[in-house]
């Protein structure tokens, strides 16, 4: 990754479950493909995904891009995961400083 610290916490591309990444690695719940690191709940969910990892990472980008906001707001592409600047799950692993930077903006615009 560039620098940021990789999220604790992922959806399971298979069944949309939260997973726990340092629970997924310990017990070899994680793959890597096309430089990203999936984590899954259970062994057939990766089983599932290792059959066809390209349906279930256009998935993933899919489910991405869906999400986009109206407004315009960023994405945080680190080469690894896509995160939207709207999104505090995401980001709350992966760039706390920009969750600061952006609860500072709301207080300030509730202010006025």
């Amino acid at each position: 990754m560039s620098g940021a610290k990789a999220p604790e916490r992922m959806l399971d591309p298979i069944c949309d479950m939260i997973v726990v990444v340092a629970d997924a690695q310990a017990r070899g719940r994680t793959v890597e493909h096309d430089g990203r690191t999936y984590a899954f709940c259970s062994n057939g969910c990766v089983k599932a995904f290792n059959a066809d990892p390209v349906k279930w990472a256009a998935k993933v980008d899919a489910s991405v891009t869906a999400s986009q906001t109206l407004t315009g707001e960023a994405v945080i592409d680190d080469g690894m995961r896509r995160w939207y600047a709207s999104c505090r799950c995401c980001l709350s692993d992966a760039y706390p400083a920009i969750v600061a930077q952006l609860d500072a903006e709301r207080d300030a615009a509730a202010a006025h």
